[in-house]
């Protein structure tokens, strides 16, 4: 009965001593060394307590992520990209500006990270002597006209000088007149004046008032008297009838107007 007493409580007691040295093992911090941690070209990133899990690298250069090659690592797997507690890692120097940057190495899975300075040194060199003088360039094109500058103030009107002396007067004379000269001879006349443009055309005035009415015109000539009619038939003696000579004077006016139409047309002719 007292051996399963003793045998628990040794392994107890291993397993109290064995937790404190595996939790310190898996809490210890990871940690990277650069070399050099100065300079310009590559870095060499030694790495350790990175974990023995196998996990993807990330590298930073002032939180950008940058390329890297894994050198060698811990365990046969670290040329196919994961790697485990320790590895190398090369990378190039990201800027050429003088100043101080943090490389950063993150391990995913065990959740490792460790940083580290790297120092860019100031390159320039001293200033180097001063070259001799070029030849004076061509001229520059004449410039834009500056804008007008502001009217200045007008100045302060000066003070009246002194009035002068009054000068001597002069002695009173008298222009005399000198004899009249001869007339000159007459100049050649003058050129015509060019004559002036013609005026525009006047407004069309408005019809007058209707005239009076005229005198009544001159007679015409009276017509040509025509042709004497043939004559007529001699009469019975003795007493005529009435009727036969109411046909007798229509024949002779027929005969008379006929003898005029006639004469007219032939005039038409």
């Amino acid at each position: 009965m007292k051996y399963p007493r003793t045998t628990a409580t040794i392994l107890l007691l291993i397993l109290c001593i064995a937790l404190p040295i595996n939790f310190a093992a898996a809490y210890t911090p990871a940690s990277i060394t650069l070399s050099p941690t100065s300079g310009l070209g590559t870095i060499l990133i030694s790495a350790e307590d990175f974990g023995n899990s196998w996990g993807t690298l990330v590298v930073k250069w002032n939180g950008a992520s940058i390329t890297f090659i894994i050198m060698s690592g811990e365990g046969s797997g670290w040329h196919t990209g994961k790697v485990q507690d320790e590895f190398v890692l090369l990378i190039t120097v990201q800027t050429a500006v003088a100043g101080s940057y943090i490389v950063t190495v993150e391990k995913y899975c065990d959740t490792k990270t460790a940083s580290a300075t790297f120092i860019v040194p100031d390159m320039t060199g001293p200033a180097g002597p001063t070259g001799p003088t070029g030849e004076q360039g061509p001229a520059g094109a004449d410039g834009a006209d500056g804008e007008d500058g502001a009217d200045g103030v007008d100045g302060v009107n000066g003070t009246v000088g002194p009035q002068g002396e009054t000068g001597a007067t002069g002695a009173d004379g008298k222009s005399v007149m000198g004899p009249q000269g001869p007339q000159g001879e007459q100049g050649p006349q003058g050129i015509q004046g060019i004559q002036g443009e013609k005026g525009d055309k006047g407004d069309k005035g408005d019809m007058g008032e209707v005239g009076p009415t005229g005198l009544p015109g001159i007679q015409g000539i009276p017509g040509v008297i025509g042709p004497v009619g043939p004559q007529g038939m001699l009469g019975v003696a003795g007493e005529v009838p009435l009727w036969l000579l109411i046909l007798l004077l229509l024949i002779t006016v027929m005969s008379w107007a006929f003898g005029c139409y006639a004469f007219i047309n032939r005039k038409k002719d």
